[in-house]
């Protein structure tokens, strides 16, 4: 029942976060919008940074989830890391996906040293499965041949961060379909093959030339 109570009090912070913000997020909010009152809410926790604690970590542990199972219902490869991608984006429709995503941001900077240690928990867990996508996606030469998943991985996570970052401060612009275009185009890059080079005016290759535009150049000269 304990177990229950405290996913009840998650997910009534995650909505009040979603529709109210963090900075306004307080304990008798959480209590009304959970339907607890406020002496079996505090039975239960004792101050706010508990409940954004748990509140946090249980939404971490289902974001997690839901990657992997979203991924799953995907053929291995480029396909997975896409599900992979557009699951971390913030939809009003999911008020628990706005919270945990403005809650990462809050917590980068937080003084708590469990929050803390569960954000880097939880970043290491999310890297290593979009490190895996992308060495799956390179396995079955879905991505440039000169592409190195490791040094993907950077490019991904900064991906991520910066459409969370708009999906949160302007979701009317960045809603849930826009920013999955953006991650079929950011998909699409990273599946494109590199430009080949062109000889410059020595005949040295130069850089961003197609193999026609290449030909044509061989045959005026």
């Amino acid at each position: 029942e304990l177990d229950a109570r405290r996913l009840a009090i998650a997910q009534a912070a995650w909505r009040t976060i979603a529709r109210e913000g963090l900075e306004r997020l307080t304990l008798r909010r959480i209590a009304r919008e959970a339907g607890f009152t406020t002496g079996v809410f505090f039975n239960i926790y004792s101050d706010k940074q508990e409940v954004l604690r748990d509140a946090f970590l249980i939404a971490a542990r289902r974001s997690a989830e839901r990657i992997e199972q979203r991924a799953a219902r995907e053929p291995p490869g480029i396909a997975r890391l896409r599900a992979a991608i557009a699951e971390f984006i913030p939809s009003t429709e999911r008020p628990e996906s706005v919270a945990y995503t403005v809650m990462c941001f809050a917590v980068r900077d937080s003084a708590d040293p469990a929050l803390i240690a569960g954000y880097r928990r939880k970043s290491e867990q999310h890297n290593a499965l979009l490190t895996g996508y992308l060495a799956e996606a390179a396995a079955s030469r879905e991505l440039s041949s000169s592409a190195d998943p490791v040094q993907l991985l950077p490019l991904v996570t900064a991906l991520i961060d910066g459409i969370c970052l708009k999906a949160l401060n302007d979701p009317a612009r960045y809603s849930l379909p826009a920013c999955e275009k953006i991650v079929d185009s950011f998909i699409e890059l990273l599946a494109s093959p590199p430009t080949p080079a062109s000889p410059d005016a020595s005949g040295r290759a130069r850089p961003g030339t197609s193999p026609k535009q290449l030909s044509r150049t061989r045959r005026v000269r």
